[in-house]
């Protein structure tokens, strides 16, 4: 059967990115938003709170997309750099 999208609302601003969010994900888990910003960042926030939990730096353009594993192990980013990079992901309750 076809799922239904989710709507989602946050009551919060993800501020930390020094640019724009080209990117956005949510954990399986729905406890993690993961984001790509145009600063060349990849970010993990807690999706109750919206408190920064991680920040990955390394690419050397925009991340243009973000992902992470079904286990939540593991943050996926692709740039406009032309690379894929896999990150670990914060723990839970970090």
């Amino acid at each position: 059967p076809a799922r239904s999208p989710v709507k989602v609302e946050l009551e919060f601003d993800l501020a930390g990115h020094r640019g724009a969010i080209r990117a956005v994900t949510f954990s399986a888990a729905g406890d993690r938003i993961v984001t790509g910003g145009s600063d060349f960042s990849v970010r993990t926030w807690d999706a109750a709170t919206g408190r920064l939990i991680d920040t990955h730096w390394g690419h050397t353009a925009d991340v243009s997309a973000v992902a992470v594993s079904a286990d939540g192990r593991t943050v996926f980013s692709a740039s406009e750099d032309l690379t894929v990079r896999l990150w670990p992901a914060p723990a839970p309750g970090r």
